[in-house]
């Protein structure tokens, strides 16, 4: 029996070589196994911080977009209403121009009216003319008659002495005819010539008044131009005005996935130090289980 103790005491010195190669092995894995959990969550929490920093850059920057882009509607809408509030002026001075426009025709209508009237003014002016042209030769054709009566008289002696005297009253008539015909014939020429300048006064003013017609059509063409731009650029405004409410309503939703983001990433921030501290745990209970080993 004696015999029998030192196999014992090999086998149990054997045992304990193998548990204590075991615990090594266990230890070296173990503690492989803690650093690599150690360092990941320190790079969880690292980037857990990153990302929470980014999420609430990511929040002030949106919130601060959304109030540029409200301040953006704002003004785009007052530029809207001072666009629309353009066009109704532009539309109602299209009105007023194309009102001058009628009144500018009627007014070359009735300058053209006058100056035919005039016209015709000139040419029975000029038929007067004719007439008292006519009248005077025939004064002085009566005069030449008279004047003759009065010769044939002289030679008929007292016989003639009465036909003398109506001799002299037709060659004195014919002298006031003459004279009278001479004095018509200067206001004639009087007429005629206040009517040559009234016909080329009219003439001018027709096309001064032609010319404000033409000024005043171009004009309502530039005011329907303007007008038809003014829609457009209201059409236009519309259109940016949905698009940055589209905008507006994107922003809304990063600022909303930023603070989701940022919650999460406070979870695995949190996460992390919840794997760390396992690690420390795990860490102490294998310097526990060594130490009963040794014990045993």
């Amino acid at each position: 029996r004696g015999g029998e103790a030192p196999p014992r005491r090999t086998a149990e010195a054997h045992r304990r070589g193998q548990l204590a190669a075991f615990a090594q092995a266990l230890d070296d894995s173990v503690r492989t196994v803690v650093g690599t959990l150690s360092g990941s969550a320190e790079q969880l929490q690292g980037t857990a911080a990153a990302m929470s920093e980014a999420a609430a850059d990511t929040a002030r920057r949106s919130t601060g977009a959304d109030r540029l882009s409200a301040r953006v509607a704002e003004e785009i809408a007052e530029v809207a209403g001072q666009t629309g509030a353009l066009a109704r002026r532009i539309e109602a001075v299209g009105g007023k121009i194309e009102h001058s426009t009628r009144i500018a025709a009627g007014a070359v209508e009735q300058a053209e009216q006058t100056n035919h009237t005039i016209e015709g003014l000139a040419n029975a002016a000029g038929r007067i003319g004719d007439v008292i042209r006519l009248i005077n030769d025939i004064a002085g054709q009566t005069n030449l008659l008279a004047l003759n009566a009065t010769i044939e008289a002289a030679r008929a002696g007292a016989a003639g002495k009465g036909f003398a005297v109506v001799a002299s009253e037709v060659k004195t008539l014919a002298n006031q005819t003459a004279k009278a015909t001479e004095d018509i014939a200067a206001q004639v020429g009087t007429i005629q010539a206040a009517t040559a300048d009234a016909v080329a006064a009219i003439q001018r003013i027709g096309a001064t008044i032609r010319e404000i017609d033409g000024i005043a059509r171009d004009i309502a063409d530039a005011a329907r131009a303007q007008q038809d731009i003014s829609a457009v650029i209201g059409s236009r405004v519309q259109g940016t005005t949905r698009s940055i409410a589209s905008v507006s309503s994107d922003i809304v939703a990063v600022n909303r996935s930023a603070t989701e983001t940022g919650a999460a990433s406070e979870r695995i921030e949190s996460l992390a130090r919840s794997i760390d501290g396992d690690a420390g745990r795990l860490r102490e209970a294998l310097a526990r289980f060594q130490a009963s080993l040794q014990e045993s």
